[in-house]
């Protein structure tokens, strides 16, 4: 018989909670108390202690008036989840709250809170679970069905099991860990012909946080020397624990099948750093969607004069590592900031599901809000990801893409395995993200050139908030004389609730209308440019060819530059640039809206403009090439 289970424990990770609003007061029957959390996206998990069968589950959020958007998932062993069911209609919340079928075997049930209508703090007031205790039972393990615990594993050298590790600030389990290079691991039997598996799934801890300690593991068949069938050569990643995949085939490129021993082999580890491993799994990689997402269908080709607006194409929020909601974001860069546009690019490493886009809920939720949020000629709504190195490359953004690749998919840790991936999408955009930080190597100065990623690859980053002087411009220099065909952006990267006021930094595009086919079009041909000052308008042309246009040589090639300045302020000089960074002509002015018209004298590959503004503030536009 069904009854209300009453000895479970209410989990949430440490920041999932505010004070006084712990997860425990979620389940004591009370209407005077409650769990509560900041922003949503945040999730409960109720642990019963042991196998119980549970029939359902009564959910009583706040009720005052707002609606809730959220999921249910259940598990035996918190490693492997199964979805239940997701409320994502507008129903308003009651005071007698939620009925759930679950009808599972389970030990854990999870709730992730996604959508709060009245802010973004979610309250749940009270959770009850109908069910009843149920044998425990030892299922055989089934790596290509499920994630396995390492332990599972039969246990070699080099490696010890510690019980009670802590896997996060609200979770102990058990792992094997080693400390020195030769530490294996066997998993016996395991049959690689039930699906077409090219993939290992896996959870491992490095607990030493800096980027020099390096480790490297093998897979192998059948023996701790046998075939290798995957590698990863790594240091420490964002976090403690992460969940990586690697490719899964013989040497000779064929999947593997038949059945088999797999070792797993640690060949190095630079001391301090150790390994831990806790769970894996082998599975399908995903299919990524081909779908571009451009809008180019959208696009009207007319001879509509060329506006500037301005926005911010790169920024986050509490979906992964910043603060607020998505909602919030483009609300605050609209009606605070005053912003045009927006775009929001989240860190494909801190999405709750990594590898497979069309299980992120995270991911769609994020394109939900953009698409809310926009409103043709007056607001623009965008998105994207942001893929994230902590090999010292760099960070880069895609734009247009209904997918998201994550450098924890290991074979684009490498950046070519990278590039190549992207090459297959000819619709996206791939921008270059403050390649003077977040690693020394600084994208490899942009090494080698490759033309068939040039015409995938768009922006790139300036900032003079961080820089100063000509290193505003140095990897931007850098690129165009490697040959990339690049338009620079300002952008704040905001991790905090300042969308658009953490400073002046804006992107300005040149378009005909305020759409998100029209600012992709912009980037994609081109046509916008970085300022460190909000209104700071700049239209440059040559001989009739807007910025990005590429053109035969001609001797009386007239370079038109008309710039103004919404707050006023008076633009002193503009310098037009040539190869390697080199000032080729200066034209001083005095008075905050301008027309110029500048002989070009010296034929150079490609000129680009730098205005300067009496505050200091400049802008910088894109180049004009010389076939």
């Amino acid at each position: 018989m069904s009854t209300n289970i009453v000895e479970i424990k209410a989990i949430a990770s440490s920041e999932s909670y505010l004070e006084g609003f712990e997860p425990q007061k979620a389940l004591d029957g009370r209407v005077d108390t409650a769990w509560k959390a900041d922003p949503y996206f945040k999730w409960i998990m109720l642990d019963t202690g042991a196998a119980h069968y549970i029939d359902h589950i009564n959910l009583i959020t706040g009720h005052d008036g707002e609606f809730y958007h959220y999921h249910v998932e259940y598990s035996s062993d918190r490693i492997n989840w199964d979805f239940v069911m997701e409320k994502d209609n507008d129903a308003p919340a009651t005071e007698i709250g939620d009925t759930i079928e679950i009808k599972k075997v389970a030990r854990f049930i999870k709730i992730t809170i996604s959508f709060c209508s009245c802010s973004s703090v979610v309250t749940v007031e009270n959770i009850h679970v109908h069910g009843y205790s149920v044998p425990e039972t030892e299922e055989a393990f089934d790596m290509t069905r499920s994630r396995v615990k390492a332990i599972k594993g039969e246990i070699g050298s080099g490696f010890v099991r510690i019980d009670d590790y802590d896997i996060d600030d609200s979770w102990k389990d058990s792992v094997i860990e080693a400390t020195q290079a030769g530490a294996v691991v066997r998993f016996s039997d395991i049959s690689f012909d039930k699906k077409e598996i090219d993939q290992l799934r896996f959870c491992l801890g490095l607990p030493v946080k800096d980027k020099v300690s390096y480790v490297n593991i093998e897979f192998r068949l059948d023996s701790a020397t046998g075939e290798k069938v995957g590698n990863i050569h790594l240091c420490r990643q964002y976090t403690y624990f992460t969940e990586l995949a690697i490719d899964i085939r013989k040497e000779n490129g064929e999947l593997v099948t038949g059945k088999h021993d797999l070792y797993i082999v640690v060949t190095q580890i630079d001391a301090p750093q150790s390994v831990v491993l806790y769970w894996m799994k082998l599975d399908r990689h995903p299919e990524l969607s081909p779908v571009a997402t451009d809008y180019r269908e959208e696009l009207i080709v007319d001879d509509e004069p060329y506006k500037i607006f301005f926005g911010n194409m790169h920024c986050h929020t509490g979906l992964t590592d910043g603060f607020g909601t998505a909602e919030h974001a483009y609300d605050y860069a609209r009606n605070v900031a005053k912003l045009d546009f927006l775009g929001i690019t989240e860190h494909s490493n801190c999405l709750d599901e990594m590898f497979d886009c069309n299980k992120s809920f995270k991911w769609r939720d994020l394109k939900r809000a953009s698409q809310k949020a926009t409103e043709n000629g007056r607001f623009v709504g965008l998105y994207g990801s942001e893929t994230t190195w902590y090999n010292q490359f760099g960070h880069m953004n895609i734009y247009c893409a209904d997918f998201f690749l994550n450098s924890y998919e290991f074979k684009f840790d490498e950046a070519q395995a990278y590039y190549s991936k992207l090459k297959e999408y000819g619709g996206l955009i791939s921008q270059w993200n403050h390649p003077w930080s977040c690693g020394n190597r600084h994208f490899d100065f942009f090494e080698p050139y490759d033309e068939e990623l040039d015409k995938i690859t768009y922006t790139i980053e300036l900032n003079n908030v961080e820089l100063s002087g000509e290193d505003i411009i140095k990897y931007y220099v850098i690129a165009l004389d490697k040959g990339w065909h690049l338009s620079p952006v300002g952008n704040q990267d905001n991790h905090q609730e300042n969308w658009g006021t953490q400073n002046g930094i804006r992107t300005g595009v040149i378009v005909r209308r305020l759409t998100a086919a029209d600012i992709y079009d912009a980037m994609k041909n081109l046509r916008t440019y970085f300022t460190g000052a909000p209104g700071f308008r700049v239209m440059y042309s040559m001989s009739g060819n807007i910025q990005g246009s590429m053109i035969e040589w001609q001797d009386d090639l007239v370079i038109n530059v008309k710039a103004s300045c919404d707050d006023a302020c008076k633009i002193t000089e503009v310098q037009v640039y040539g190869e390697g960074g080199k000032v080729i002509d200066t034209v001083s002015c005095d008075d905050y809206l301008i027309e110029k018209n500048i002989k070009v004298w010296n034929r150079q590959k490609y000129y680009f403009l730098k205005l300067i503004r009496e505050d200091g503030q400049i802008a910088v536009t894109a180049p004009i090439w010389i076939k």
